[in-house]
């Protein structure tokens, strides 16, 4: 598009270039008939002194040879500035026509520009409409990057994490107990944290749980307020997992339970290590995968 309005303006500029170049040959053409006639007017002048001296001689006798001779030589004179005028005046009659010829094909040239800068105005109107429809598309796409950008950014990370030497606490058996997930690790989903529950904000979420337990048999599950995520079965000493998705139309209390077989020796939430490093017992992740709802 851009190409066809630059081509469009040096076509414009090369015909202004041409009618300035006509007008320039117009106006010397008026210079040399002007001085044709000025040569013209001077012919006659010396024409008539000459029909003068005629009559004069014809009234006075018979002229001199040297008079005669002097009026030969004018008439001459006259005769050769007379042919010259007329061939200037031949030459400028013909550049007037060439001239009429130019700023003829000069107006059917404009003719053709004028086309042109209409269908280039057109076009430019098509492209500006589609300007404007892409920059909507834009705007739009801008949009949903963004809230992309802000469901991929979004999560949090929920423990429950003790000293060295602590242990997970004691369960018992046949009963779901309510693991502590106080340590919050990472949150910026905008919940607020109790020791053994989270309130979640609406949204679409994954939930990812690992949790151990001291016991022969056990199981975790994650509570969505009454709803459950029901994980894998663990063995002593083995980790309970969950992965899970859900959506959550109002703010909903979040919350892991673990239930045992058989009641051991204590700590069956979770043995405490001899390393001398902390304890994590339960992992809870919790990732936005979709808008507010």
């Amino acid at each position: 598009m851009s190409l066809q309005c630059k081509a469009g303006q040096i076509e414009v500029r090369d015909i202004i270039n041409a009618i300035n170049v006509n007008q320039a040959n117009i106006t010397a053409n008026d210079v040399d008939l002007v001085n044709a006639n000025s040569k013209i007017d001077t012919n006659a002048q010396n024409i008539a002194s000459n029909d003068a001296r005629i009559t004069a001689l014809d009234g006075g006798g018979v002229p001199t040879k040297t008079e005669f001779d002097q009026l030969k030589g004018r008439v001459s004179t006259n005769e050769t500035n007379i042919e010259t005028n007329r061939v200037s005046i031949e030459s400028a009659g013909t550049s007037i026509t060439d001239n009429a010829a130019n700023i003829t094909t000069i107006q059917s040239d404009l003719v053709v520009v004028n086309d042109n800068l209409t269908t280039l105005a057109d076009e430019l109107v098509t492209s500006n409409t589609e300007i404007a429809n892409n920059g909507v598309a834009i705007a739009d796409l801008d949009v949903r990057v963004t809230k992309l950008e802000d469901i991929s950014s979004k999560g949090a990370v929920l423990q429950h994490a003790t000293a060295s030497g602590v242990g997970g606490g004691d369960a018992a058996a046949g009963t779901w107990v309510a693991r502590n997930i106080a340590t919050v690790i990472y949150d910026d989903l905008g919940g607020s944290s109790s020791a053994t529950a989270y309130a979640l904000p609406p949204g679409e979420y994954k939930f990812t749980l690992a949790a151990v337990a001291d016991a022969d048999e056990h199981m975790s599950k994650i509570m969505i307020g009454a709803a459950m995520a029901v994980g894998t079965t663990g063995l002593k000493g083995q980790i309970s997992y969950v992965s899970h998705i859900a959506k959550i139309t109002v703010q909903t209390n979040i919350s892991v339970v673990t239930k045992i077989k058989t009641v051991g020796s204590g700590d069956e939430l979770g043995k405490a290590n001899t390393l001398g490093e902390p304890n994590v017992y339960v992992t809870l992740t919790i990732d936005k995968v979709g808008q507010d709802v």
